[in-house]
């Protein structure tokens, strides 16, 4: 009993190991990466491999060792040999990614490698064939699809047998278990001196970026809750006087003491009194290192220009954040302006779009399109009509600018 209690969870286990693995190499995945990230997803799939092993091992000694069920149990069951067809297959899916990120891994971390697109398909194939297989375990378990040996009659079990609960059930752990995968590596690391910077989306146009030993937050907004598992801020950088951007609510309830806050003139005269440990005034067009980081303050604002639209230039800022030898944009509510035109060298960058606001995705795209970072996230897209339509902005990109990785994440949960 013990060792089939040890068996039973060996195979759980390494099924757990082997979907957070996939789901994990698949949100890594993208078209270019460089050798350092390819390193990153072949210790991974090194991973899936020795559990997928282990999964195969523990799984003949249950069929051929008869622990707990008898052996005919599996072997008169058709339903189990297309679940073992099913591993064989995802199995020979996954050589080519293997080999490929085997080959890749090693030289220059900093270089650039060109992912083919027939390795995403074949990612994404084997997750398929792989969320099949608990439900064919689940009818094994009703007995569906068992051949009596003496017999030779199949005992069947109509769908109509399983309750609601039980349906409703098997539905919520499926779900659970793909938040957790997807949530678990929902953070994107970018390859930087002196270690990677780590992207924490948060909401709308709210995030983290943490580098070294400096924790910053762009425009905290949402409520303290949101930050929950977040480091503390050592900078907080506000763009504008707006309350998704400035949302003195979010900035009380969190721990800014050791926090520098940098910040238009605008923003610094709605600031309560004492929010932060100091702070820090930026005009568009100026420079200054904070805590030995680079930041630039740029223009950020609506066309025409006018006294009565929403973002009035030189009120709020853009903010060029230099990182590791990397320049991270962030974007502020702007239109297309021309000083967005001009960036050049931007390693990242977050662009809003959200109309009446800032700019449609076709500005929004044609600008990106023309300054060229080598990644863009499209953040603050929500605006009167819902949010906007980032897989077209997405598109648009790639039509004029195939070599800009844009990367859509969910900024609202």
């Amino acid at each position: 009993m013990s060792l089939e209690i040890l068996l039973r969870y060996l195979h759980f286990i390494s099924i757990f190991a082997i979907v957070g693995s996939l789901v994990s190499e698949h949100l890594l995945l993208k078209k270019a990466l460089s050798r350092k990230e390819i390193k990153r997803i072949a210790t991974i799939d090194g991973v899936y491999g020795m559990r997928a092993l282990t999964l195969l091992a523990v799984g003949l000694t249950l069929w051929l060792g008869g622990h707990g069920k008898p052996t005919e149990f599996y072997t008169y069951n058709f339903i189990f040999h297309i679940k073992i067809t099913l591993f064989a297959i995802i199995g020979i899916l996954s050589i080519y990614p293997t080999v490929f990120f085997i080959k890749n891994r090693k030289g220059d971390p900093g270089e650039i490698v060109q992912i083919p697109k027939t390795i995403i398909m074949l990612l994404r194939l084997e997750l398929l064939l792989l969320f099949i297989i608990p439900l064919l375990a689940g009818l094994m378990a009703k007995g569906v699809g068992y051949l009596d040996n003496g017999t030779k009659s199949y005992i069947t079990i109509e769908f109509s047998q399983f309750s609601k609960n039980q349906l409703k059930t098997m539905k919520y752990l499926t779900l659970l278990l793909l938040f957790i995968s997807f949530g678990a590596f929902s953070q994107d690391m970018i390859p930087a001196k002196k270690g990677d910077v780590t992207i924490n989306p948060i909401t709308h146009g709210t995030l983290v970026l943490e580098h070294d030993s400096q924790v910053i937050y762009v425009d905290p907004y949402g409520g303290a809750a949101a930050f929950e598992g977040q480091k503390k801020p050592t900078l907080v950088l506000i763009t504008d006087i707006h309350g998704d951007h400035l949302n003195q609510e979010t900035l009380d309830g969190l721990d800014l003491s050791d926090a520098t806050i940098i910040a238009p003139q605008a923003v610094a005269d709605q600031l309560t009194q004492g929010t932060g440990k100091n702070v820090v005034i930026m005009i568009n067009g100026q420079s200054k290192a904070v805590n030995g980081i680079k930041i630039e303050a740029l223009a950020m604002y609506n066309l025409p220009e006018s006294s009565e639209s929403p973002h009035t230039k030189g009120r709020g800022n853009g903010y060029i954040i230099h990182l590791g030898g990397k320049q991270f944009y962030i974007s502020g509510d702007t239109e297309d302006i021309p000083e967005m035109r001009a960036l050049k060298n931007i390693d990242v960058a977050f662009v809003c779009m959200n109309l009446p606001y800032t700019m449609d995705v076709d500005q929004a795209a044609s600008a990106v399109s023309e300054f060229k970072p080598t990644i863009i996230y499209p953040y603050h897209y929500r605006g009167t009509n819902g949010l906007s339509d980032v897989e077209k902005f997405k598109n648009l990109v790639n039509e004029a600018a195939p070599n800009v990785d844009v990367r859509l994440r969910n900024w609202y949960q």
